[in-house]
Order: C-alpha cells, then sequence, then structure tokens
C-alpha cells in the first residue's frame, strides 16, 4: 500500500486482531498475543501515515492481496480474506468515501486513470 490514515492503518490492525494497548500521545501501541513485537502507529487526524512506516504492514502480516487502496483518494482502503474479498470490499470504501466528501462538502479528486 502507498498511501494510508493511521487511523485506517488502526481499524486494519484490529482486523487482523492486534490488540490496542495503551495509546500515548498521538501513538497507538499495539500488541498482538503470541507475538513479542510492539507496533506504535502515529495518528494524527486522517493525515496519511509516512511511506517508511508502512513497513508496520509487514510485520502485522498484512500484505497487498488482502488490502487495496485506491491512488486518487488517500487513505480509503480496504482488506478482505481473500484478494476478491478485498476487491469487493474497496469498491464499497470507494462509495463510502465519496459520499463522506461529499456530505463535507469537499471536492472529489479525478481519477487519474478513468477519464469520462
Amino acid at each position: 500500500m502507498k498511501s494510508i490514515s493511521g487511523k485506517r492503518l488502526c481499524a486494519i490492525l484490529e482486523i487482523k486482531n492486534w490488540r490496542l494497548k495503551k495509546i500515548e500521545g498521538s501513538h497507538h501501541i499495539y500488541t498482538k498475543e503470541g507475538r513479542r513485537e510492539r507496533i506504535s502507529v502515529p495518528v494524527h487526524g486522517n493525515k496519511d501515515v509516512k511511506v517508511g512506516l508502512l513497513r508496520i504492514m509487514k510485520i502485522a502480516g498484512i500484505d497487498e492481496a488482502e488490502g487495496n487502496y485506491s491512488p486518487d483518494l488517500p487513505g480509503c482502503v480496504a482488506t478482505g480474506a481473500t484478494r476478491e474479498d478485498a476487491e469487493r470490499n474497496m469498491h464499497e470504501a470507494i462509495e463510502l468515501h465519496v459520499r463522506g466528501l461529499l456530505e463535507d462538502n469537499l471536492p472529489i479528486p479525478e481519477s487519474s486513470i478513468c477519464k469520462i
């Protein structure tokens, strides 16, 4: 994944059975039974985490087959047990993301892939 918000990364970690142990300032600290790693996710509103921090996803066992993202809608991601589930969930995530932009009177980014 190239771009994801800290909030969304926390949600994905929880789907993958990581448990929020504590919050220190803006950092959410996650642990998982049977694992010695601790994952610290910076959560600053809906700002995306830096690309280097996305190695967290590898540690957490999240791969591209389980997660999709929209390059035109930063922070809009979806996961699934299978690639097909992730793709289906991504369609729903895009719809909900765009609906939220409309409700907040924010511009909808132009697609970099599809030109109508």
